[in-house]
């Protein structure tokens, strides 16, 4: 018996080309003399994942459906995978219901593999070469749960989680320990089969390994990138096997991990799962460069560290915009850093025109341009430089924002909300800290100064964050515990924090839905997605604040509570 387990990153809607990739691959192994019995692809392999308003698209689904009809014809193996599939009305043909479901391509024909019954998971069994197979859309665990039970050699565990929902379960191994157990206790040879890429917001991390019977994990397991494996074995107990692992990438960047049944480390799996996010956002939208940003501060220094991970240094572009307010080491982190990540950059001042806007402007405004008018002027002149270089070069501006600064409203619409992709979007400020240690213990790209400094968009005299922002420490523990766990006003102060500032945090969030609206899609890494789980009304007169709570006063009462986390 000899299964390949294709770990392969499909391309949504390109149905032609993903089969075009599976059959090069199948080719390849059957040109070694390998008697394949059965290839495993990953869940939703044929249409890409997720479909979103596309499950919805008749012509789409008419195409899905040919491509169905095209495998199921060509396929030199028999072959297992997870298909969304269309149920039309006899009469006219239209599209009635679409269900995702386990389908067996053998013979020249689909055949869908019947499940239980069961509303949590898809169960459904067949046979390969006198061997009892039973393949599982959804996690082993729910199984158990429902005591169903399971007469098969082998189980098939077709997994199409997200990153943000395996995450913790990656890092720690639960998900390997959880299914050696039920190998074990099951007596059956488990081969996992993930989703493997990112379309959009949604990152999945592969991670497809074999359990044998035994309970014994047969070898590493690769992540955020492609590769074949294969298991072969002459005798259903596990007494003579062999398997192999081996990377499909060929490229000269990109950010794969190798783990084991150990886990793996937590930054680590996020860097990587980020990387994977840049790289299918930018070349799956056809594109290959992107432009950033570098204003010598923590976001945009790791943005421009992740996009060299995931392009190379040959593909990333950095613009240097200092203007009147900008410190001497904005300029001189930026090039450190651009020397260090090998990236090209250009030097283009905003004086000039942020006084011409200035000088024509005072007019209308009264006089002259002060305040949050004057900063936000200098944001957005930064964007249309960097905007006018994308235009130019065809390359894609990636936005240098995070989850601290989103659920704050703590960014100009239209300047700092502007770009294609954010990879820190989903990312809280004492989180980008982290991630830049972790990538210096790895080789120093990112410039001791640029962690050490307190962090400042400079857009006036001596500004920083903690002059209008709480310290990201307490920021972030706030947030946390209000979006990521569900507390309450009052819950949170009883962990500690000043009513006045959960107070302010709590009421700049409801306040600025409408610029998370214009926020630009990042990979979900942890924990909820404020596009997405948040997305609240943006006409909206509810705050989830009690009444009582006091009133912040001034915006430097923020800077007593503590020191900034740099």
């Amino acid at each position: 018996m000899n299964i390949l387990i294709a770990q392969l990153d499909s391309k949504l809607g390109a149905m032609q080309e993903n089969l075009d990739k599976l059959e090069e691959i199948v080719d390849y192994e059957l040109s070694l003399d390998i008697a394949l019995d059965l290839v495993v692809l990953p869940p939703f392999y044929i249409s890409g994942c997720p479909l979103k308003g596309l499950v919805y698209s008749e012509s789409f689904l008419a195409e899905l459906d040919k491509a169905h009809e095209q495998l199921a014809k060509t396929a030199k193996v028999p072959t297992i995978t997870s298909s969304y599939v269309s149920s039309r009305n006899a009469q006219t043909g239209a599209v009635e219901i679409v269900e995702e479901k386990i389908c067996l391509f053998r013979d020249g024909k689909m055949k869908i593999v019947e499940g239980l019954g069961d509303p949590f998971f898809e169960l459904g069994t067949f046979k390969i070469s006198g061997n009892k197979m039973a393949c599982l859309l959804g996690d082993t665990y729910e199984v158990d749960v429902a005591d169903v039970p399971l007469d098969a050699d082998y189980v098939i565990n077709l997994v199409d989680d997200t990153y943000d929902i395996q995450r913790d379960d990656l890092v720690e191994g639960d998900k390997i320990s959880y299914d050696q157990t039920f190998a074990k206790s099951r007596k059956v040879w488990l081969v996992r089969s993930g989703l493997v890429g990112a379309q959009d917001s949604a990152v999945y991390p592969g991670g497809d390994y074999i359990i044998t019977p035994a309970g014994e994990l047969t070898g590493d397991t690769v992540l955020f990138d492609e590769a074949v494996l294969m298991l072969g074995l002459t005798s259903k107990d596990g007494d003579d096997w062999e398997t192999s692992v081996e990377e499909l990438d060929d490229r000269d960047y990109g950010f794969s991990v190798m783990m084991d049944e150990s886990g793996i480390d937590n930054e680590m799996a996020d860097w990587g799962a980020i990387t994977m996010g840049i790289r299918d956002y930018i070349q799956k939208n056809g594109f290959s460069d992107v432009v950033i940003g570098l204003s010598g501060g923590i976001d945009s220094t790791v943005v421009a560290a992740l996009a060299v991970d995931a392009l190379g240094p040959d593909n990333v572009h950095g613009v240097l915009m200092p203007g009147q307010y900008s410190s001497d080491h904005s300029v001189s982190d930026s090039l450190d850093l651009a020397e260090r990540l090998g990236i090209d950059t250009v030097t283009i001042p905003i004086n000039e025109p942020f006084n011409a806007f200035c000088s024509v402007l005072a007019q209308p405004c009264g006089g002259s341009v002060e305040g949050s008018t004057r900063d936000n002027l200098q944001a957005r002149i930064r964007t249309v430089y960097v905007m006018a270089l994308s235009n130019q070069y065809g390359w894609v501006m990636l936005n240098t924002g995070n989850k601290s600064e989103a659920v704050m409203g703590y960014s100009t619409l239209y300047g700092d909300t502007a770009g294609a992709y954010a990879p820190l979007g989903n990312i809280y400020k004492t989180r980008v800290y982290e991630l830049a240690e972790w990538r210096n213990e790895q080789s120093e790209v990112i410039p001791q100064n640029v962690i050490d400094k307190a962090p400042s968009a400079e857009l006036h005299p001596g500004q920083k964050d903690q002059d209008t922002l709480p310290p990201y420490v307490i920021l972030d523990g706030i947030c946390e515990l209000y979006l990521e766990y569900d507390y309450s006003a009052d819950q949170i102060v009883s962990e500690g924090f000043d009513p006045k500032i959960v107070k302010r945090v709590l009421g700049a969030l409801a306040n600025n839905e409408y610029k998370r609206a214009s926020e630009p899609a990042g990979p979900w890494i942890d924990g909820i997605s404020i596009a997405d789980d948040r997305a609240w009304p943006v006409t909206n007169a509810y705050r989830d604040v009690p009444a009582e709570f006091e009133e912040v006063s001034e915006p430097g009462e923020f800077a007593e509570a503590g020191e900034a986390d740099a």
